[in-house]
């Protein structure tokens, strides 16, 4: 898998085996030409980390604390969807009621850091933001409007291959 040697070259490159990534569209649609199944990618592309709380047995959402720094990161999956040798991308209701019941679940005094490929992107016309895929819009809600006994720090959105920051309605970073 061509991201492994990526994250092979990160991890070297910052001396720590503690790189997470989030699967994207590219490790979707090249990669899983060629490594079959979905799980297979998933895996190579999380790494084995024992620190990891996966939400589903095939590891497409997660979170891992740093108890030192009080934080909690989350990794979202926008490929909720593994079917008939093809991977659907949206974000499933299961993966949401992960995300508010247990991912979003931190102690008082936590900040929550917030990653996946995409929830907004950069609609190449017009330049305008547009909530993708399917289901982006109910976790930007609980995102929004998240109430809990942490603090949403920010939402790093990767797909938009261009920077943009945009600010929800609470307040709430979002980082493309």
């Amino acid at each position: 898998v061509i991201c492994e040697n990526a994250i092979t070259q990160l991890k070297n490159a910052i001396g720590s085996n503690n790189v997470y990534t989030v699967t994207g569209n590219h490790e979707i649609v090249d990669a899983s030409r060629y490594e079959k199944p979905f799980v297979r990618v998933a895996d190579e592309l999380r790494g084995h980390n024992s620190n990891i709380i996966y939400g589903d047995e095939n590891k497409s959402y997660f979170y891992f604390d740093n108890h030192e720094s009080k934080t909690r990161y989350i990794g979202l999956s926008c490929f909720g969807l593994y079917l008939n040798n093809e991977c659907e991308s949206y974000y499933t209701p299961e993966q949401l009621a992960w995300f508010e019941d247990t991912a979003l679940n931190v102690e008082a005094g936590w900040i929550i850091v917030i990653f996946t490929h995409s929830l907004y992107y950069l609609n190449s016309a017009s330049d305008k933001l547009v909530v993708s895929p399917s289901g982006g819009n109910d976790f930007i809600d609980v995102i929004d409007h998240y109430n809990g006994r942490g603090a949403i720090a920010c939402v790093l959105i990767g797909h938009a291959h261009r920077d943009r920051l945009h600010i929800g309605p609470t307040g709430v970073p979002y980082l493309l």
